[in-house]
């Protein structure tokens, strides 16, 4: 409490990490202002920092920060605390079930999807098609079931719709190529070659396969050698873009 009522208050590396939701808590209850500014000052720094304790923190750290960031109404430190919880989701450090759980009874979408996805990619490696498996112990509601159900063929479906069509060229009306019908053609045929080539992603992994796409047609030699700059550069920017917006509207296939 001596934090709160100091003047002036401490600099951030007085207080442990682990007091400052209690004070910004606290602060807020009590209407200290200046305290509960500079105390959720310091949490926005210290989770953004190259050592935030985000990195190796258990997923009640997150939930406790996110509690904090809607009773502050703290929209900063709540897109911060959803990113750095969905990135140690997607990379296997922490379990989505606790993430799932708490996005959906506060509304948290983008977290909500994230940990989804994960969760799908979870229960279907190596899984045949209709032959989904659910843990025992998963912990989710039959709701939740089945909404990964529905990522799940919805994903399932839309990849072999990209993987059998491959994207437009954008080109303005100002930027036309003279050999733009090879560039083309080029393009076709070697989205089609990278989108078969096999590798160890199930097909509803559709993000983590666009972005092996666009890594290997960035340095593929056909495309170097056969297509224009600026058609490859377009056609390119048109890969990045459609990744981004099917991250941007993964809910849709959740039906969320």
């Amino acid at each position: 409490m001596w934090a709160l009522t100091t003047s002036p208050l401490p600099k951030a590396s007085q207080v442990p990490f682990s007091h400052f939701i209690a004070l910004a808590k606290l602060a807020h209850m009590y209407g200290f202002r200046l305290a509960r500014e500079w105390a959720l000052a310091c949490l926005y720094t210290l989770i953004t920092s190259d050592y935030s304790p985000l990195r190796h923190a258990p997923s009640e750290l997150f939930v406790r920060l996110l509690h904090l960031a809607l009773r502050c109404s703290d929209a900063r430190i709540a897109v911060v605390v959803q990113s750095m919880w969905s990135d140690r989701i997607h990379i296997g450090q922490l379990p989505a079930g606790p993430a799932i759980v708490f996005a959906e009874e506060y509304d948290f979408r983008l977290l909500l999807v994230h940990a989804y996805y994960a969760q799908m990619l979870r229960m279907v490696p190596g899984r045949a098609l209709g032959k989904l498996p659910v843990a025992d112990d998963s912990g989710l509601s039959p709701s939740q079931k089945t909404h990964i159900l529905e990522g799940y063929y919805s994903l399932l479906v839309y990849w072999r719709h990209l993987r059998d069509n491959p994207l437009d060229i954008p080109l303005s009306e100002s930027s036309t190529c003279s050999s733009h019908d090879m560039c083309v053609a080029a393009w076709k045929d070697r989205w089609t070659y990278t989108a078969e080539y096999p590798i160890p992603f199930p097909s509803v992994d559709i993000l983590r396969r666009l972005r092996f796409m666009k890594t290997s047609l960035v340095e593929d030699r056909t495309l170097q050698s056969c297509m224009s700059s600026r058609c490859r550069n377009a056609a390119l920017g048109a890969l990045v873009k459609k990744t981004h917006e099917i991250g941007d509207n993964m809910f849709h296939h959740f039906d969320l």
